[in-house]
């Protein structure tokens, strides 16, 4: 299986002539990296997905067995995700007191990651602390994109990082929260066009392209770029 997981992901590098360091980019060493391709090291499911969407690839349409533990951390995030959609904070708060929110044992990083934009959301949204909430979800983000937001710049817009759907969801929580309008334009810009080049799987694309153009619709009308705006939305 570790030897499958990492052909395939090998593969698909080839192909697509990415760049390992890119692809490994915040989420562990290139070494590391290396023998997950070679099997040396069975790769997590945490980390499988977020490769694979960094590969423009739907983790979807991939089966992998889950270990216990893996189990365990997606049926708490699946709880998580439940409340979240339907506003329940109160429900979201007593879901982060629960072991699911203090398990690092499937993938540190990116368990972490996710519960910072979580904290972050609970500080913005229950306790009316935007900057505190700002604060955790800037710390997210530069857990697997290093150097965000100060470098945002150099580090977006030069192509030096590929993201995944975790990623590019926090940085459009992020980009809700802060007040420079032509900072959230030219974010929004930068996601909208990101996904256009490397996101090849529609089942990907539908998932999280409608909802970076809904907020950068908000920025073109207020801009009273409506024919763009409506180009966009046409195309959402």
């Amino acid at each position: 299986m570790k030897k499958i997981t990492g052909q395939l992901i090998s593969d698909i590098i080839q192909k697509e002539n990415v760049s390992r360091t890119a692809l490994c980019r915040g989420l562990c060493s290139t070494s590391a990296f290396s023998r997950y391709l070679t099997g040396e090291r069975e790769m997590d499911r945490l980390l499988f997905t977020v490769v694979l969407q960094r590969l423009g690839k739907s983790p979807d349409k991939f089966v992998t067995m889950l270990t216990e533990g893996e189990y365990r951390y997606f049926e708490w995030k699946q709880r998580i995700c439940m409340a979240w959609q339907q506003r329940n904070w109160e429900k979201v708060v007593n879901l982060l007191q629960e072991p699911g929110a203090a398990d690092r044992q499937c993938n540190p990083v990116l368990q972490e990651q996710y519960y910072q934009l979580i904290y972050g959301i609970v500080q913005e949204k229950v306790m009316g602390n935007q900057q505190d909430g700002l604060r955790c979800i800037s710390q997210a983000i530069a857990l697997t994109v290093p150097g965000f937001p100060e470098q945002m710049q150099e580090i977006l817009f030069c192509g030096r990082q590929l993201l995944g759907a975790q990623e590019i969801l926090a940085m459009l929580l992020w980009q809700s929260l802060i007040e420079d309008t032509e900072t959230s334009h030219r974010l929004l810009h930068f996601l909208l066009s990101y996904m256009d080049a490397h996101y090849r799987d529609e089942q990907e694309i539908v998932k999280l392209y409608p909802k970076v153009a809904a907020q950068y619709l908000d920025l073109l009308i207020c801009k009273e770029k409506y024919h763009e705006a409506m180009s966009l939305s046409e195309k959402a």
